[in-house]
């Protein structure tokens, strides 16, 4: 893995658990870069970010487009990438919404025997059913589950879920 990494936070309307996050995610030595993407939130969430980490680079869009939009108008556009940017226009080849952006990244870096890590932290981001409750939150959490698998396949989800990011990146 490479000595430094860039840790991209695309976020909406997120509670202040990502402030929680962005600290123990500084304690990280090897991540040298914090980008933040604001993609068109209501709250003001990137106001105590840009106070309590003001380091951070912070980018604000207008309006929500989701996070394939933001890859596909190159707004990630400093720091070492996990992704060559011909390997990332390979992923966007197809048409990717929702929440599908990152199992097309690990669907690809599984295809093409990247090396990938994980980085081990004591951040917490609560699951739907504890933000919106347990009606809202399981059926945004089965949506969001049937959305995937039907991008990628049930083998695919599967393989991910078994086989993927299984190397310590931190070591």
């Amino acid at each position: 893995m490479s000595n430094s990494l860039s840790c991209i936070i695309p976020f909406y309307n997120e509670t202040d658990s990502l402030l929680k996050i962005l600290t123990e995610l500084s304690k990280i030595k090897k991540i040298t870069q914090f980008i933040c993407v604001d993609d068109g939130s209501t709250n003001n969430l990137s106001e105590k970010i840009q106070n309590k980490f003001p380091k951070i680079l912070l980018m604000l869009l207008s309006t929500n487009n989701g996070k394939s939009f933001a890859v596909r108008k190159d707004i990630f556009q400093s720091g070492k990438r996990i992704l060559s940017k011909s390997d990332l226009n390979n992923v966007l080849k197809s048409e990717i919404k929702g929440f599908e952006l990152e199992v097309a990244i690990n669907k690809y870096m599984m295809n093409n025997h990247k090396k990938v890590g994980w980085v081990e932290n004591s951040s917490y981001n609560p699951h739907k059913i504890k933000k919106e409750g347990w009606v809202i939150g399981f059926l945004k959490d089965f949506s969001m589950t049937v959305q995937i698998i039907s991008y990628i396949g049930l083998i695919d989800y599967v393989k991910q879920m078994i086989f993927f990011a299984k190397v310590r990146a931190d070591s």
